[in-house]
């Protein structure tokens, strides 16, 4: 069961974060090493179980936090017999590029699209710290949504991000991204959202972007560690499963028209390669792809 605790948008129709509660009912699930563009904290209220990532299985238990950047597969396979409730917190870190990398510096300006080597996904409860204190008040601050609200979830999002780099070895050293390739990168991001249901070409993109369209696939790729084609299917697909859980009597032909495929074939075959499933498994599944 999924209860949505807050979400803060800043244009179109996609919230930039956030927040809902999940109970996870007890038993084994079937392995979906689900990915996607949202940067992701998860914080274990009660419960146990088994997270499975590409690299390990972790196990889970109240007060570990779980981390996950941006296209890093993850699937919680086990649960106990307890079930499992837990807080997950997603943001979108292309669209607040702006906001968000322009204020970390050079070295730390690709933190949502990669981490260090040794950084483990699982923060076990014994050690994390302030983090769960920040989490939790983020989510007061979506409960009670005193004056500037927003505001203070951002701010509170920046500190976590702090933590991170400060305390959990999360930061990785590699190429620095420039800056001028974070604005062109989110002028594109822009174009795509707003235009997500239309057809999209590398050149109305590389317009949009005020740059070359080989240029734009480029710098993309180094901004946000993945193709600008694959964060398009990506995006599109995001849209596809809120229609498919807010709609469930609706033509599966029609959402994929809705969210700019031009046919139920390359919508199945997008839909798998994103979430590893097909929009009808996804409909039969009860959300799974939540956590």
């Amino acid at each position: 069961m999924r209860q949505e605790i807050g979400k803060i948008k800043i244009s179109f129709s996609e919230p930039v974060i956030h927040m809902w509660s999940v109970a996870v009912e007890p038993g084994k699930r079937p392995l979906r090493r689900h990915g996607h563009i949202n940067f992701e904290i998860m914080l274990v209220d009660s419960g146990s179980g088994l997270y499975t990532t590409e690299r390990c299985r972790y196990p889970i238990k109240p007060g570990d936090l779980f981390v996950f950047m941006s296209g890093e597969r993850h699937c919680i396979t086990d649960v106990g017999e307890e079930g499992l409730c837990i807080v997950n917190l997603h943001f979108d870190p292309i669209q607040l590029l702006g906001s968000l990398s322009e204020e970390l510096s050079d070295e730390n300006a690709n933190f949502c699209f990669s981490h260090s080597k040794s950084f483990e996904n699982r923060i076990p409860a014994e050690s994390t710290g302030e983090l769960p204190a920040l989490f939790r008040q983020i989510r007061r601050e979506f409960e009670q949504c005193r004056p500037e609200y927003a505001l203070s979830v951002f701010s509170l999002l920046k500190l976590i991000i702090v933590e991170l780099i400060r305390n959990y070895n999360y930061a990785e050293q590699g190429p620095q991204v420039k800056r001028r390739h974070i604005h062109s990168v989110r002028k594109a991001v822009s174009f795509i959202d707003a235009h997500l249901a239309e057809p999209l070409s590398l050149s109305l993109l590389s317009q949009a972007a005020g740059i070359s369209p080989n240029y734009l696939s480029s710098v993309f790729h180094q901004v946000s560690g993945t193709t600008l084609w694959d964060y398009v299917n990506s995006r599109r697909i995001d849209r596809a499963l809120r229609r498919l859980i807010s709609d469930p009597e609706e033509n599966i032909l029609s959402i994929a028209l809705s969210c700019g495929f031009n046919s139920t074939a390359s919508f199945n075959k997008a839909f798998k390669k994103v979430t590893g499933m097909t929009p009808t498994e996804f409909r039969e599944s009860g959300d799974i792809l939540t956590i």
